[in-house]
């Protein structure tokens, strides 16, 4: 992709991200209650009345963004599939790209406003074959940020760059540059590391594997706890808590135990989707390291209904501590072969 037209699409989904800021704040200037209402149970998530409030003027913002390019739009409560392609007759055969997103990611502690959520989205190209997260070639992710807070951070990136971190005041809107480094502890000790256990439904394997893994990398002690977990209910806000150096491993195991079945009878009810996982090109330009459970790069197909399981580390040697155990602890709990 053109590196300049590359920027231009950076502009388009910081615009595009502005969206759920901007509604949610009049939302709670109505009727801050009304937020945590039900509006109906999609394929992939429950949709909360603050997701349906800015889908629809998502999809008026890409109706018009549709006049430039044509695209094929992958996100939740859009039909079929969770596509809809702009213009109308627009093709896989003649979309210049595709683009996937997650207006809010994090729906949950937002809407009770305990915690950031985050808006989500990347233009993936388009191969000729069927999309994939890995053809990502530009991300951009978005703070929304809890009533009280002053501050809020934008991250984005077009591939093969190191993303850029802008801080907005939130009662000027004026942006700074942040610098900002992943980890580059070499053990857990003293730091954040954790797996991903939300909701109930196979809490028990999820605990079981983390409390061997701390076991056996030396972070537990009988005497005083030396390694700190955090359950930050947005797969977009552990992937930030990872490449700004405050996470040094998280990972989660919830789409392998409902593809597989485990634990019999408690299997969770909800995993991460592409789309929660479609700023991963972000962390990965910034040094932090995704994978799926086997080890491989991380990957997804482009659709809203795929369960997805990932590991994230910090840096490459808290990779070669944490992955041998992580995996043998998978292997012996039959979430790999």
């Amino acid at each position: 992709m053109d590196k300049a037209l590359a920027r231009r699409l950076v502009e388009d989904l910081r615009a595009l991200q502005a969206i759920p800021r901007r509604v949610i704040e009049a939302s709670r200037a109505r009727d801050a209650l009304a937020l945590s209402e039900v509006a109906k149970d999609a394929g992939g998530d429950i949709i909360y009345s603050m997701d349906a409030d800015v889908e629809s003027e998502m999809i008026a913002f890409c109706d018009q963004w549709s006049k430039r390019h044509r695209f094929v739009l992958v996100a939740e409560g859009l039909g079929e599939g969770g596509c809809c392609p702009l213009p109308p007759d627009t093709t896989a055969a003649n979309a210049e790209f595709y683009v996937i997103a997650d207006p809010i990611d994090g729906t949950r502690p937002l809407m009770y406003d305990k915690r950031s959520a985050w808006s989500l989205a990347a233009v993936v190209a388009n191969t000729g074959g069927p999309p994939r997260l890995r053809d990502a070639m530009v991300a951009c992710m978005t703070e929304l940020p809890t009533t009280k807070q002053a501050q809020a951070d934008c991250l984005y990136t077009v591939r093969g760059e190191r993303p850029t971190l802008i801080r907005r005041r939130l009662d000027t809107g004026e942006e700074r540059q942040i610098d900002y480094s992943p980890s580059r502890a070499t053990a857990i000790e003293h730091g954040f590391a954790m797996l991903t256990n939300f909701f109930p439904g196979g809490k028990e394997i999820v605990s079981a594997i983390e409390e061997e893994l701390v076991r056996d990398l030396k972070g537990l002690r009988a005497d005083r706890s030396v390694v700190f977990t955090d359950q930050y209910l947005s797969t977009g806000g552990q992937f930030y808590e990872l490449i700004v150096g405050h996470d040094r491993f998280n990972g989660d195991l919830r789409g392998r135990m409902i593809e597989r079945g485990i634990p019999r009878g408690s299997v969770p009810a909800l995993a991460a989707h592409p789309y929660d996982c479609c700023a991963e090109l972000i962390a990965r330009e910034a040094g932090v390291i995704i994978t799926d459970l086997e080890g491989n790069p991380f990957d997804a197909p482009l659709d809203t209904e795929s369960p997805v399981s990932w590991l994230g580390y910090a840096n490459q040697s808290l990779r070669e501590l944490i992955e041998p155990v992580i995996q043998r602890l998978l292997r012996k709990h039959g979430l790999i072969d």
